[in-house]
């Protein structure tokens, strides 16, 4: 076991008066190390990409006896994203991390996190390796990707020392919403809007080897980012493991997608046969407004939703199959009659401005890869109950945090810069503003009149 068994006195970097925030400062390998076991209902995190520069891979990534890290290839010295060191220290490629997190989550806790495209398969080898129960794949798609793309034929030029002529593009007096939030990371920016344009080289390819390669790049427009879905293991039943432990299920009709009223008509006048996944009578026929969650969400931008193709249904109310297994397409009489693109299958996870980076306010969210709240509000009220207690050791700016709290949750994060640390706890006193009042669920079985829960199968409700 990873964690470490040393007691130790962890003082939050800052907690809230009413307890239901708090926020580590340093590396959450370390934090982890001393904090207690199976406390936490849910881990949503979003832990760095490692887009390290092309042509550096990482193979694996361990730590040393004295706690320093060490790789097969010293291929993060260059940093990640936007040579952020944060984004090229491999950790969440590190089995020993995700050991940790799965100690400190209760029996059968949800974890979602973010993954790179490029980088993900490794983040998802290290959860699973960690015994962590991988569940499903998540799919974020969004039209505000940009690509990070070499432009090679601007580059023949450069390498056969040949300049292009300039171009001056005006700066307007407001700039970019997201190039003044990371123009500190730029330094071309702030000279442009010293100098009122940005100077830099031309389109036209001046050389014979650059005109035969003129439009040509090497990669392409990122349109979507991966989650994993995992949970810890359990002995038991689900439902048993449910009232227990208060993690195993996930919130379906909390999470349910569109406004349309989809009403499942019964599967049999007989009582005692159920087709498809109708009720047994009619009595029994319930409404249900929304369809049932998928594992892809859009941002709703017009470029996503003119990738879906229109749809429409010809009654409102679908036959059941002869079968459960009919093949003629229908979906076991749950039905709708409704038109339009088939985006509205799927959640919407609308992008604020306030949400992304920004100059507005006292505390601006400058973090270069923050989430939209919609999006993480979504997220954690899928996975866990209102009471319950949400983890995430690679916070950021909080935004997790926030969606918890105004889901009615509890909140527990790690950051390890102090900028970033500084920014969630703005963002969190103002997110408990306006959240709900929550408490803590409950631990343990309940039973009726002092009877304890019978021990290999669930006791009859009254």
């Amino acid at each position: 076991m990873p964690v470490s068994n040393r007691k130790s006195s962890l003082v939050p970097y800052w907690k809230s008066e009413c307890g239901r925030a708090a926020v580590y400062l340093g590396d959450c390998r370390d934090v982890m190390a001393h904090m207690e076991p199976e406390q936490f209902h849910a881990v949503v995190t979003d832990p760095p990409y490692n887009l390290i520069q092309d042509g550096l891979h990482l193979r694996s990534m361990k730590r040393n006896g004295d706690g320093t890290d060490r790789t097969q290839q010293d291929n993060y010295k260059a940093g990640g994203f936007m040579n952020q060191d944060w984004d090229g220290t491999g950790v969440p490629f590190q089995s020993e991390v995700w050991e940790q997190v799965l100690h400190l989550a209760k029996p059968g806790a949800h974890l979602l996190s973010f993954g790179g495209t490029r980088t993900y398969h490794r983040m998802v080898c290290a959860i699973e390796d960690a015994e962590w129960e991988i569940r499903d794949c998540i799919m974020w798609v969004y039209s505000q990707g940009f690509p990070k793309s070499k432009d090679i034929s601007k580059a023949i030029d450069k390498a056969l020392g040949v300049e292009r002529d300039k171009v001056r593009t005006p700066v307007s007096p407001d700039g970019s919403v997201w190039m003044d939030a990371i123009g500190a990371n730029r330094p071309w920016k702030d000279k442009a809007k010293e100098v009122g344009y940005h100077e830099h080289d031309g389109g036209e390819p001046v050389t014979d080897s650059a005109k035969q390669w003129d439009g040509w790049g090497t990669a392409l427009k990122p349109s979507y980012e991966p989650l994993v879905w995992a949970k810890k293991p359990f002995q038991g039943t689900v439902e048993r493991n449910v009232m227990e432990h208060s993690c195993g299920g996930i919130n379906v009709n909390g999470c349910r997608v569109g406004t349309d009223t989809r009403i499942n008509p019964p599967g049999s006048t007989n009582p005692r046969i159920a087709m498809g996944n109708g009720w047994r009578n009619d009595a029994q026929s319930k409404a249900r407004v929304g369809r049932w969650p998928a594992n892809l969400i859009h941002d709703g931008s017009d470029e996503v939703v003119e990738l879906f193709p229109t749809s429409s249904s010809s009654s409102a109310v679908m036959p059941l199959p002869k079968t459960p297994r009919d093949s003629n397409g229908s979906d076991h009489g749950s039905g709708f009659d409704d038109s339009g693109s088939a985006a509205r299958f799927f959640y919407t996870a609308k992008a604020d401005d306030d949400d992304r980076p920004h100059g507005k306010g006292k505390h601006v969210t400058t973090h270069p890869t923050v989430k939209p709240l919609d999006l993480m509000r979504y997220l954690v009220r899928l996975i866990c109950a209102p009471g319950g207690v949400v983890f995430d050791p690679f916070m950021g700016s909080g935004s997790t945090g926030c969606a918890a709290l105004l889901e009615g949750m509890w909140f527990v994060g790690i950051e390890k810069e102090q900028k970033y640390a500084d920014i969630a706890v703005g963002r969190l006193k103002l997110a408990l503003q306006s959240a709900p009042p929550s408490e803590k669920i409950v631990v343990g079985m309940q039973s009726e009149g002092g009877i304890p829960p019978v021990p290999r199968r669930l006791r009859t409700e009254r």
